[in-house]
């Protein structure tokens, strides 16, 4: 596939994101007073924060309505390709995916929403759409398709990405046993003709010493909305017929990994500035290309990350200072 940007391209061995900031709450599930304010001056912030300290994406989660419980997580929303052009337009280098439901959103519509119009074929027949005499102009920025990021991690969407997609966002266990998986979905982009990157979800509970990171994440426990994790449970796993995990049996799985309550299978690093630059290393090592991160709060946590994680990560050698990005070596 035809690519334009260097930083998602090329750049960094190990790419990072910020990842769910366009939802109340973020994603995560407490009533904490200082959880994620997604205001759009904050949002603005946290891409612009982002963009001086050379992350080079931020994702969103494309929400049409919340998650009840008391704090109601991801109740207000912004509609992602809306709030991408926002963001791109008061940045330099960042980039700023949108989220497109396909069955909500018609095609051609994307296409315009995104200027890319211009580049496809004028007659298009499909077996789920036919379409004629299209016509779009300006096409997408310097000629050249966008990059694209699936998101489905089953059998079916795993292939689809790998057909169709330049960056596939899989999930992690352990990340010596996924490996194999990072290594076979690469090659099978390969066969199908392009270059594909792997990333995954990442929460990152980050503290100078493991006793700051034991005591808050025990507040974030202390203070879940489980109300709203039951309810993620039964859109995860159906309210009819057998259920293969029990919101009881979720809490415990929360509290025993010791994660701070929310929703998804996010890979969870919680310590100090050392384990976490360690285990996005082990990351980086099982075959993964870049991690999108939350935190309970991003502009309070993520200066802290830049600070003291970054510069770790680039002494190993899978990142490099911002100073040193796109200059050929």
């Amino acid at each position: 596939m035809s690519q334009r940007n260097p930083g998602i391209v090329g750049g960094n061995p190990f790419k990072l994101a910020m990842f769910g900031s366009n939802c109340s709450g973020g994603v995560a599930f407490t009533k904490l007073p200082e959880r994620w304010d997604a205001s759009w001056e904050n949002n603005l912030k946290l891409a612009q924060m982002s963009d001086e300290a050379g992350i080079e994406c931020v994702i969103p989660v494309a929400r049409w309505k919340g998650f009840g419980g008391e704090t109601d997580p991801s109740g207000s929303t912004f509609e992602t390709i809306t709030w991408a052009c926002g963001l791109l337009a008061q940045t330099c280098k960042v980039n700023v995916f949108g989220t497109v439901h396909v069955p909500l959103i018609h095609p051609v519509l994307a296409a315009k929403q995104m200027v890319r119009s211009g580049a496809g074929p004028p007659n298009h027949e499909g077996k789920f759409y036919k379409l004629s005499a299209l016509k779009g102009s300006p096409g997408p920025w310097d000629g050249k398709n966008p990059t694209v990021m699936n998101a489905g991690a089953s059998p079916a969407g795993r292939g689809f990405a790998i057909r169709n997609s330049d960056l596939h966002f899989d999930h992690c266990g352990v990340p010596e046993d996924t490996a194999p998986r990072m290594h076979e979905t690469k090659r099978l982009g390969r066969a199908q003709g392009h270059e594909m990157q792997v990333w995954l979800p990442v929460s990152i509970l980050c503290r100078p010493s493991q006793k700051e990171v034991d005591e808050y994440l025990d507040h974030c426990i202390a203070n879940g909305d489980w109300a709203a994790v039951d309810h993620v449970i039964d859109i995860l796993t159906g309210t009819k017929g057998t259920r293969s995990i029990s919101a009881e049996t979720f809490r415990q799985k929360v509290k025993g990994e010791r994660r701070v309550p929310g929703y998804g299978v996010g890979y969870v690093i919680n310590g100090t500035p050392d384990y976490v630059a360690k285990e996005l290393i082990r990351l980086h090592a099982a075959g993964f290309d870049g991690a999108a991160i939350d935190f309970v709060n991003y502009l309070d946590e993520l200066p802290y990350f830049v600070q003291e994680v970054i510069p770790r990560l680039e002494r190993m050698s899978i990142r490099r200072p911002v100073s040193a990005r796109f200059v050929s070596p």
